[in-house]
Protein backbone atom coordinates (compact mmCIF):
# COMPACT_ATOMS: atom_id res chain seq x y z
CA UNK A 1 0.00 0.00 0.00
CA UNK A 2 1.46 3.35 -0.99
CA UNK A 3 2.27 5.77 1.81
CA UNK A 4 0.08 8.78 2.25
CA UNK A 5 1.42 11.70 0.21
CA UNK A 6 2.67 14.73 2.09
CA UNK A 7 0.47 17.78 2.23
CA UNK A 8 1.42 20.68 0.04
CA UNK A 9 2.37 22.59 3.19
CA UNK A 10 5.03 20.02 4.12
CA UNK A 11 6.32 19.35 0.63
CA UNK A 12 10.13 19.68 0.59
CA UNK A 13 10.47 19.19 4.32
CA UNK A 14 13.31 16.89 5.50
CA UNK A 15 12.33 13.39 6.58
CA UNK A 16 11.12 13.15 10.15
CA UNK A 17 10.28 16.84 10.62
CA UNK A 18 6.86 17.64 12.16
CA UNK A 19 5.07 20.76 13.28
CA UNK A 20 2.17 21.07 15.70
CA UNK A 21 0.76 24.48 16.54
CA UNK A 22 4.07 26.19 15.75
CA UNK A 23 6.19 23.67 17.71
CA UNK A 24 8.65 21.62 15.64
CA UNK A 25 9.98 18.14 16.38
CA UNK A 26 11.97 15.44 14.59
CA UNK A 27 11.45 11.66 14.72
CA UNK A 28 14.51 9.41 14.84
CA UNK A 29 13.90 6.69 12.21
CA UNK A 30 16.13 4.25 14.12
CA UNK A 31 14.11 4.32 17.33
CA UNK A 32 10.83 6.06 16.45
CA UNK A 33 11.51 8.49 19.29
CA UNK A 34 10.36 12.04 18.67
CA UNK A 35 12.71 14.83 19.75
CA UNK A 36 11.57 18.41 20.28
CA UNK A 37 13.20 21.22 18.31
CA UNK A 38 11.15 24.07 19.73
CA UNK A 39 9.24 27.10 18.58
CA UNK A 40 11.68 28.24 15.95
CA UNK A 41 11.45 29.43 12.38
CA UNK A 42 10.70 26.89 9.66
CA UNK A 43 14.13 27.50 8.15
CA UNK A 44 15.91 26.70 11.43
CA UNK A 45 13.77 23.61 12.00
CA UNK A 46 14.58 22.34 8.49
CA UNK A 47 18.29 22.97 9.01
CA UNK A 48 18.34 21.02 12.28
CA UNK A 49 16.35 18.15 10.74
CA UNK A 50 18.66 17.96 7.73
CA UNK A 51 21.64 17.90 10.12
CA UNK A 52 20.05 15.12 12.18
CA UNK A 53 19.38 13.04 9.06
CA UNK A 54 23.01 13.44 8.00
CA UNK A 55 24.08 12.09 11.37
CA UNK A 56 21.63 9.16 11.15
CA UNK A 57 23.05 8.20 7.77
CA UNK A 58 26.61 8.41 9.09
CA UNK A 59 27.57 11.09 6.60
CA UNK A 60 29.06 13.51 9.12
CA UNK A 61 32.25 11.40 9.14
CA UNK A 62 32.55 11.37 5.34
CA UNK A 63 33.45 13.97 2.74
CA UNK A 64 30.30 15.59 1.36
CA UNK A 65 29.29 17.79 -1.53
CA UNK A 66 29.44 20.81 0.76
CA UNK A 67 33.15 20.17 1.25
CA UNK A 68 33.69 20.51 -2.49
CA UNK A 69 31.58 23.65 -2.44
CA UNK A 70 33.72 25.11 0.35
CA UNK A 71 36.95 24.03 -1.32
CA UNK A 72 37.99 21.83 1.60
CA UNK A 73 37.64 18.46 -0.12
CA UNK A 74 41.38 18.51 -0.98
CA UNK A 75 42.31 19.53 2.56
CA UNK A 76 41.70 16.19 4.21
CA UNK A 77 43.35 15.09 7.41
CA UNK A 78 45.23 12.48 5.38
CA UNK A 79 46.65 15.18 3.10
CA UNK A 80 47.58 17.40 6.03
CA UNK A 81 49.38 14.64 7.94
CA UNK A 82 51.40 13.96 4.79
CA UNK A 83 52.32 17.65 4.59
CA UNK A 84 53.10 17.74 8.31
CA UNK A 85 55.40 14.75 7.94
CA UNK A 86 57.26 16.63 5.22
CA UNK A 87 57.53 19.64 7.55
CA UNK A 88 59.01 17.46 10.29
CA UNK A 89 61.67 16.32 7.85
CA UNK A 90 62.91 19.92 7.59
CA UNK A 91 63.26 20.42 11.34
CA UNK A 92 66.57 20.08 13.14
CA UNK A 93 65.93 16.93 15.16
CA UNK A 94 68.10 14.26 16.69
CA UNK A 95 68.04 10.94 14.85
CA UNK A 96 66.24 9.17 17.69
CA UNK A 97 63.66 11.96 17.98
CA UNK A 98 63.01 11.81 14.24
CA UNK A 99 62.53 8.05 14.48
CA UNK A 100 60.08 8.46 17.37
CA UNK A 101 58.07 11.11 15.51
CA UNK A 102 57.75 8.82 12.51
CA UNK A 103 56.45 6.02 14.74
CA UNK A 104 53.98 8.31 16.54
CA UNK A 105 52.70 9.72 13.26
CA UNK A 106 52.10 6.20 11.97
CA UNK A 107 50.11 5.42 15.13
CA UNK A 108 48.13 8.67 14.74
CA UNK A 109 47.07 7.64 11.25
CA UNK A 110 45.98 4.26 12.60
CA UNK A 111 43.79 5.59 15.41
CA UNK A 112 42.23 8.25 13.16
CA UNK A 113 41.78 5.96 10.15
CA UNK A 114 38.03 6.68 9.91
CA UNK A 115 38.66 10.44 9.84
CA UNK A 116 41.56 10.58 7.38
CA UNK A 117 39.32 11.58 4.45
CA UNK A 118 37.50 14.26 6.43
CA UNK A 119 38.45 17.89 5.83
CA UNK A 120 40.95 18.82 8.53
CA UNK A 121 38.66 21.54 9.86
CA UNK A 122 35.90 19.00 10.55
CA UNK A 123 37.99 16.80 12.82
CA UNK A 124 36.51 17.11 16.31
CA UNK A 125 37.75 16.63 19.84
CA UNK A 126 35.55 13.52 20.07
CA UNK A 127 37.37 12.04 17.09
CA UNK A 128 40.66 12.66 18.88
CA UNK A 129 39.39 11.34 22.22
CA UNK A 130 37.98 8.19 20.64
CA UNK A 131 41.25 7.63 18.79
CA UNK A 132 43.39 8.03 21.90
CA UNK A 133 41.06 5.67 23.75
CA UNK A 134 42.25 2.92 21.40
CA UNK A 135 45.73 3.14 22.89
CA UNK A 136 44.71 4.03 26.45
CA UNK A 137 46.40 0.85 27.68
CA UNK A 138 49.71 2.39 26.59
CA UNK A 139 49.58 5.81 28.30
CA UNK A 140 53.14 6.78 27.39
CA UNK A 141 52.46 6.17 23.70
CA UNK A 142 49.07 7.87 23.93
CA UNK A 143 50.64 10.96 25.52
CA UNK A 144 53.34 11.09 22.84
CA UNK A 145 50.82 10.72 19.99
CA UNK A 146 48.60 13.40 21.51
CA UNK A 147 51.55 15.77 21.84
CA UNK A 148 52.47 15.24 18.19
CA UNK A 149 48.85 15.83 17.10
CA UNK A 150 48.77 19.11 19.06
CA UNK A 151 51.78 20.16 17.02
CA UNK A 152 50.22 18.92 13.78
CA UNK A 153 46.96 20.87 14.25
CA UNK A 154 48.79 24.02 15.38
CA UNK A 155 50.72 23.80 12.15
CA UNK A 156 47.47 23.24 10.22
CA UNK A 157 46.05 26.44 11.74
CA UNK A 158 49.14 28.34 10.64
CA UNK A 159 48.69 26.95 7.12
CA UNK A 160 45.01 27.94 7.00
CA UNK A 161 43.66 24.39 6.84
CA UNK A 162 41.58 24.77 10.00
CA UNK A 163 40.67 27.42 12.56
CA UNK A 164 40.81 25.32 15.71
CA UNK A 165 42.94 22.68 17.40
CA UNK A 166 40.64 19.85 18.57
CA UNK A 167 43.50 18.10 20.38
CA UNK A 168 44.30 20.79 22.94
CA UNK A 169 41.08 20.33 24.91
CA UNK A 170 41.31 16.53 24.87
CA UNK A 171 42.28 14.84 28.11
CA UNK A 172 46.00 14.34 28.58
CA UNK A 173 46.80 10.64 29.18
CA UNK A 174 48.11 10.15 32.69
CA UNK A 175 51.57 8.64 32.60
CA UNK A 176 53.03 7.32 35.83
CA UNK A 177 56.76 7.97 35.94
CA UNK A 178 58.37 4.90 37.46
CA UNK A 179 61.87 6.36 37.71
CA UNK A 180 62.74 7.78 41.13
CA UNK A 181 63.91 11.36 41.48
CA UNK A 182 67.50 11.99 42.47
CA UNK A 183 67.39 13.96 45.72
CA UNK A 184 70.17 16.18 47.03
CA UNK A 185 71.00 13.95 50.05
CA UNK A 186 71.24 10.88 47.79
CA UNK A 187 73.40 12.82 45.33
CA UNK A 188 75.79 13.88 48.09
CA UNK A 189 76.15 10.28 49.19
CA UNK A 190 76.63 9.14 45.60
CA UNK A 191 79.21 11.80 44.71
CA UNK A 192 81.23 11.08 47.85
CA UNK A 193 81.35 7.39 46.88
CA UNK A 194 82.86 8.06 43.44
CA UNK A 195 86.62 7.78 43.00
CA UNK A 196 88.45 10.48 41.09
CA UNK A 197 88.09 9.84 37.37
CA UNK A 198 85.79 10.16 34.39
CA UNK A 199 82.46 9.34 36.05
CA UNK A 200 82.98 11.77 38.93
CA UNK A 201 83.94 14.47 36.43
CA UNK A 202 80.96 13.68 34.19
CA UNK A 203 78.57 13.93 37.14
CA UNK A 204 80.06 17.26 38.21
CA UNK A 205 79.84 18.73 34.70
CA UNK A 206 76.25 17.53 34.26
CA UNK A 207 75.11 18.90 37.63
CA UNK A 208 76.69 22.34 37.37
CA UNK A 209 75.98 22.88 33.65
CA UNK A 210 72.54 21.23 33.57
CA UNK A 211 73.43 19.56 30.28
CA UNK A 212 72.44 16.08 29.07
CA UNK A 213 74.88 13.20 28.73
CA UNK A 214 75.22 13.71 24.96
CA UNK A 215 76.52 17.23 25.49
CA UNK A 216 78.73 16.24 28.41
CA UNK A 217 80.24 13.36 26.45
CA UNK A 218 80.96 15.53 23.40
CA UNK A 219 82.27 18.51 25.37
CA UNK A 220 85.72 19.82 24.43
CA UNK A 221 87.96 22.36 26.15
CA UNK A 222 88.29 24.27 22.88
CA UNK A 223 84.57 25.11 23.13
CA UNK A 224 85.48 27.69 25.79
CA UNK A 225 85.39 31.15 24.22
CA UNK A 226 84.55 34.77 25.00
CA UNK A 227 81.00 36.04 24.60
CA UNK A 228 79.71 39.56 25.03
CA UNK A 229 76.95 40.37 27.51
CA UNK A 230 74.09 42.69 26.45
CA UNK A 231 76.15 45.47 28.06
CA UNK A 232 79.19 44.61 25.96
CA UNK A 233 81.25 43.06 28.77
CA UNK A 234 83.30 39.98 27.73
CA UNK A 235 82.40 36.73 29.51
CA UNK A 236 84.27 33.44 29.27
CA UNK A 237 81.77 30.72 28.34
CA UNK A 238 81.41 27.07 27.43
CA UNK A 239 79.69 27.15 24.06
CA UNK A 240 77.60 24.05 23.37
CA UNK A 241 75.07 22.85 20.85
CA UNK A 242 71.98 21.06 22.14
CA UNK A 243 71.60 17.66 20.57
CA UNK A 244 67.79 17.63 20.25
CA UNK A 245 67.09 21.15 19.06
CA UNK A 246 70.44 22.18 17.62
CA UNK A 247 70.15 25.41 19.64
CA UNK A 248 73.40 27.17 20.54
CA UNK A 249 74.00 28.14 24.17
CA UNK A 250 76.84 29.91 25.95
CA UNK A 251 77.23 28.95 29.63
CA UNK A 252 79.43 31.35 31.62
CA UNK A 253 82.29 29.58 33.39
CA UNK A 254 81.39 31.69 36.43
CA UNK A 255 78.09 29.85 36.72
CA UNK A 256 78.22 28.57 40.29
CA UNK A 257 76.00 26.02 42.00
CA UNK A 258 76.21 27.14 45.60
CA UNK A 259 74.87 23.91 47.11
CA UNK A 260 77.63 21.97 45.32
CA UNK A 261 80.25 24.55 46.18
CA UNK A 262 81.72 24.69 42.68
CA UNK A 263 81.50 26.86 39.58
CA UNK A 264 81.73 25.53 36.05
CA UNK A 265 85.28 26.92 35.98
CA UNK A 266 86.11 24.87 39.10
CA UNK A 267 84.65 21.75 37.52
CA UNK A 268 86.72 22.23 34.36
CA UNK A 269 89.85 22.61 36.50
CA UNK A 270 89.00 19.31 38.18
CA UNK A 271 88.59 17.70 34.75
CA UNK A 272 92.01 19.01 33.65
CA UNK A 273 93.70 17.68 36.77
CA UNK A 274 93.55 14.02 35.69
CA UNK A 275 97.16 14.07 34.54
CA UNK A 276 96.04 13.17 31.01
CA UNK A 277 96.36 15.57 28.09
CA UNK A 278 93.02 15.45 26.27
CA UNK A 279 90.87 17.81 24.26
CA UNK A 280 87.77 16.30 25.85
CA UNK A 281 86.40 17.72 29.09
CA UNK A 282 85.34 14.29 30.38
CA UNK A 283 87.95 11.80 29.22
CA UNK A 284 89.35 8.38 30.00
CA UNK A 285 92.23 8.04 32.39
CA UNK A 286 94.36 4.97 32.85
CA UNK A 287 92.28 1.85 33.37
CA UNK A 288 89.13 3.46 31.94
CA UNK A 289 89.61 2.79 28.22
CA UNK A 290 91.80 4.39 25.55
CA UNK A 291 93.54 7.15 27.51
CA UNK A 292 92.43 10.66 26.52
CA UNK A 293 89.37 9.56 24.56
CA UNK A 294 86.04 11.05 25.52
CA UNK A 295 83.82 9.10 27.90
CA UNK A 296 81.07 7.41 25.83
CA UNK A 297 77.56 8.47 26.78
CA UNK A 298 76.46 4.86 27.25
CA UNK A 299 79.31 4.36 29.69
CA UNK A 300 78.05 7.38 31.63
CA UNK A 301 74.64 5.77 31.98
CA UNK A 302 75.95 2.30 32.83
CA UNK A 303 78.54 3.42 35.37
CA UNK A 304 76.14 5.91 36.97
CA UNK A 305 73.48 3.22 37.39
CA UNK A 306 76.03 0.82 38.88
CA UNK A 307 77.17 3.50 41.35
CA UNK A 308 73.57 4.23 42.38
CA UNK A 309 72.82 0.53 42.92
CA UNK A 310 75.99 0.21 45.00
CA UNK A 311 74.48 2.64 47.52
CA UNK A 312 72.05 -0.12 48.54
CA UNK A 313 69.02 2.18 48.69
CA UNK A 314 65.53 0.65 48.62
CA UNK A 315 63.67 2.46 45.84
CA UNK A 316 60.37 0.67 46.53
CA UNK A 317 58.19 0.31 43.45
CA UNK A 318 60.25 2.81 41.47
CA UNK A 319 63.38 2.25 39.44
CA UNK A 320 66.65 3.90 40.52
CA UNK A 321 67.43 7.35 39.09
CA UNK A 322 69.49 7.48 35.92
CA UNK A 323 72.17 9.91 34.72
CA UNK A 324 69.44 12.01 33.10
CA UNK A 325 68.04 12.82 36.54
CA UNK A 326 71.04 15.10 37.10
CA UNK A 327 69.31 17.64 34.82
CA UNK A 328 66.23 17.70 37.03
CA UNK A 329 68.33 18.01 40.18
CA UNK A 330 70.37 20.81 38.60
CA UNK A 331 67.20 22.73 37.70
CA UNK A 332 65.72 22.33 41.18
CA UNK A 333 68.93 23.45 42.89
CA UNK A 334 69.35 26.51 40.67
CA UNK A 335 65.71 27.50 41.11
CA UNK A 336 66.11 27.28 44.88
CA UNK A 337 69.32 29.32 44.60
CA UNK A 338 67.84 31.96 42.29
CA UNK A 339 69.58 34.26 39.83
CA UNK A 340 70.02 31.67 37.05
CA UNK A 341 67.80 31.45 33.96
CA UNK A 342 67.13 27.70 33.98
CA UNK A 343 64.91 27.92 30.90
CA UNK A 344 67.87 29.02 28.81
CA UNK A 345 70.27 26.74 30.66
CA UNK A 346 68.30 23.51 30.25
CA UNK A 347 66.22 24.36 27.17
CA UNK A 348 62.90 23.01 28.36
CA UNK A 349 59.87 22.60 26.08
CA UNK A 350 58.22 25.72 27.48
CA UNK A 351 61.03 27.70 25.86
CA UNK A 352 60.70 26.20 22.38
CA UNK A 353 59.00 29.26 20.93
CA UNK A 354 61.41 31.50 22.81
CA UNK A 355 64.31 29.76 21.14
CA UNK A 356 62.64 30.13 17.76
CA UNK A 357 62.43 33.90 18.08
CA UNK A 358 65.66 34.50 20.00
CA UNK A 359 68.14 32.32 18.15
CA UNK A 360 70.53 33.65 15.53
CA UNK A 361 69.48 31.10 12.89
CA UNK A 362 72.49 28.96 13.67
CA UNK A 363 74.98 31.82 13.82
CA UNK A 364 74.79 33.13 17.38
CA UNK A 365 75.08 31.61 20.85
CA UNK A 366 72.46 32.47 23.42
CA UNK A 367 74.11 33.64 26.63
CA UNK A 368 72.67 32.19 29.86
CA UNK A 369 71.70 34.93 32.27
CA UNK A 370 73.17 34.72 35.77
CA UNK A 371 70.93 37.44 37.16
Amino acid sequence: MASRPRSLKRRGWPDGLYERNGYFSWRDPRTGRELGIGRVTLGEAKAQAFEANIAVQGLEHKPRLVDRLNGTDDQSLRAWLDKFEAKLATRKLATQTRRQYKSHLKRAREILADQLDLPTERVTTKHIADGLEQIADKPTTAAAVRSLLVDAFDSAIAAGWTQHNPVKVSEVPQVEIMRARLTWPVFQKLYASLPAGRLKNAVAVALVSGQARETVSAGEFNQVAMEATPGGEPVECWRVKRGKTGALIAIPLDLRLNAFGMSLRDVFKQCRSTGVASRYIVHNTRGEGPVGRRMPRNAMSDEFTAAVLALGIDWGTRTPPTFHELRSLSKRLYEAQGGVDTIDLLGHQSDEMGELYADGRGAEYKLVSLG
